[in-house]
């Protein structure tokens, strides 16, 4: 009877946490135009789906092999419009899937022709379903030679990446959604991420991880709608 109240309980704190954020983000959002506006990046209609619209139709083919369902893109256009802003060359992501953002990101370093650049991914394996080999799956071989993936746990994998990037000035957060995850993810990632880096964090709508944290920063965020979704950055 305890441990049913106890999860009772919790179910509707996640569920206050979840309305609470989503209010939060609906009153705070702006939409990709505006965040050009804001930043003061030249406004260019050639989105990445756009301008790579080729490598995400290949993409697709490759995916269509994986026999296994995994998480869909993200927004695949403001990590694009964010990565070229600052001209990111060291890039910690955490949360792979089939591989959209790392494609994405890839594409990117692969443009700036910087023999100094990387990627480095952070995905756990879904548990009993012998997807590794399938992990970033929509990643041309040609693009393998700039990435690392390592596929471990947040708590591992991500002390790892930043052991080794150390200096990096982008990172995409897009794996334990929990408040739990959050809190160790962000902490962490921010604490070694470059001066006038940039942290982004995908499904901010998911809980209030993502405010709890800017506001334990003293950071103002700046929110991403898109297609009903919410996405946060902070710049550091």
């Amino acid at each position: 009877r305890i441990l049913i109240n106890d999860l009772k309980e919790y179910e509707i704190k996640v569920k206050h946490s979840k309305e609470s954020s989503i209010k939060w983000c609906k009153e705070n959002s702006i939409n990709i135009q505006e965040l050009k506006l804001k930043l003061g990046i030249k406004d260019d209609s050639s989105s990445f789906e756009i301008k790579f619209k080729d490598e995400i139709l290949q993409a697709e083919e490759r995916i269509k092999k994986c026999p296994f369902k995994m998480g869909g893109a993200g927004n695949l256009n403001l990590i694009y419009l964010l990565l070229d802003h600052i001209k990111a060359k060291k890039i910690i992501e955490t949360g792979v899937a089939y591989g959209w953002s790392s494609l994405t990101t890839l594409i990117h370093l692969n443009d700036l022709s910087d023999s100094e650049t990387h990627l480095w991914s952070v995905d756990m394996p879904y548990v009993g379903m012998n997807n590794k080999k399938w992990v970033g799956c929509a990643v041309d071989e040609k693009y393998k030679t700039n990435w690392t993936l390592f596929q471990m746990a947040d708590r591992d994998g991500i002390p790892k990446a930043i052991k080794i990037a150390r200096d990096y000035d982008f990172a995409h957060y897009d794996s334990d959604k929990t408040l739990e995850g959050r809190k160790f993810g962000y902490s962490l990632l921010w604490k070694h991420l470059k001066k006038g880096g940039i942290l982004l964090s995908d499904d901010i709508n998911d809980n209030e991880g993502f405010k709890i944290f800017s506001e334990s920063i003293n950071k103002t965020p700046i929110i991403i709608e898109d297609k009903g979704k919410y996405q946060g950055l902070l710049i550091k």
